[in-house]
């Protein structure tokens, strides 16, 4: 699987990213597929609630916090060996900070972006890093300090084979196929691309 994401190219990785949130739970989520994006590859919402199936939807959005935590993303496509440091976290903080704030005072705010309606100035948010390598020793103290949450190659392959994307049937039972998440890719590309 992980050998499978990284000859993705970084568009079809984003909108993985994206898809693979919407798996995880979120709301909505959408990929920017851009090249001037400031560095926020991915967007969307995760709901605030009990995840308990035997409390009702109505009750759930009578709760104090009854809307969904707004997310912003950065997508690496690494070669395993490309290990993410703490400088590309610290420009993911800082490109982070720009968008929450709209871009106030940036002279070229970038063209491909979260979109003004979609998010309140400096609400709050959950940033997320997903690469398909790894991050150095020194990363995860300087992410939690910025409240940034990380997701390695490792832990997106899992996640993915737990919830059989890119798993096939077979004759001894289960096995991988890179047509199959190829094609899982190609089929969330209009579901998870935003649209201006």
């Amino acid at each position: 699987m992980r050998n499978a994401l990284i000859e993705l190219n970084d568009k079809d990785f984003e909108t993985l990213c994206a898809a693979s949130l919407r798996l995880a739970g979120a709301s909505e989520a959408f990929a920017l597929r851009g090249h001037d994006e400031g560095g926020i590859d991915f967007f969307g919402r995760f709901p605030i609630r009990n995840q308990s199936e035997l409390i009702p939807e109505s009750l759930l959005r009578t709760t104090l916090i009854n809307f969904p935590l707004l997310i912003l993303g950065q997508a690496k496509c690494n070669a395993i060996g490309n290990i993410i440091g703490r400088p590309e976290i610290q420009k993911f903080t800082e490109q982070v900070k720009e968008c929450i704030e709209k871009y106030h005072n940036i002279k070229d705010p970038p063209v491909m972006r979260v979109p003004d309606s979609y998010y309140l100035e400096r609400e709050p948010f959950l940033p997320i890093f997903i690469t398909t390598s790894s991050f150095s020793e020194r990363v995860p103290g300087t992410a939690f300090a910025n409240g940034i949450y990380l997701i390695d190659g490792n832990k997106l392959s899992e996640f993915l084979l737990a919830n059989k994307i890119g798993i096939i049937s077979c004759s001894s039972g289960v096995s991988f196929s890179k047509e199959n998440l190829l094609g899982w890719v190609k089929n969330q590309i209009n579901l998870c691309t935003y649209q201006k």
